[in-house]
């Protein structure tokens, strides 16, 4: 193997850390040697500006990810399936979801949301969220991926 960037290790396509790999395949001599750098069997010596270049993109991606946890977004956007989501109501957060109201005999939809037992219906139609964020992801999911 030849220390081309350009040449991409096929069992590294389903890898979500590819890109790293591909800039580490790049700094280092041949892809034996990457092998024997990611199973810990040798170390790497990286120009400085090829250190910039991976910290650069880990800060990127750090930062893109933590922006996209944080982001509250206009509640006209968020899913109307009945999936649970996070709102923004009233200064307060409280985990709920679109309620069609198709029972009623007149139905007219609204977020409902886990403090509507405790404060009514009447509060939850009257107050509604104005932003909304997604679930974050279980133990069980991040742990799986």
């Amino acid at each position: 193997m030849t220390n081309d960037p350009q040449t991409k290790d096929p069992a590294m396509t389903d890898d979500p850390n590819a890109d790293l790999a591909e800039m580490l395949w790049a700094a280092s001599c041949d892809g034996d040697e990457l092998d024997d750098l990611l199973n810990g069997d040798m170390s790497l010596t990286l120009q400085p500006e090829q250190l910039r270049d991976i910290l650069a993109w880990a800060n990127a991606r750090r930062d893109a990810a933590v922006a996209a946890a944080k982001v509250w977004r206009p509640i006209e956007t968020a899913p109307k399936d009945g999936s649970r989501v996070l709102l923004l109501r009233n200064g307060h957060i409280v985990c709920g979801r679109w309620n069609n109201d198709m029972y009623a005999p007149k139905p007219r939809p609204y977020w409902s949301h886990d403090q509507e037992r405790i404060f009514g219906t009447v509060d939850a139609r009257q107050c509604q969220p104005t932003h909304w964020q997604p679930l974050p992801a279980s133990d069980t999911e991040a742990r799986n991926g």
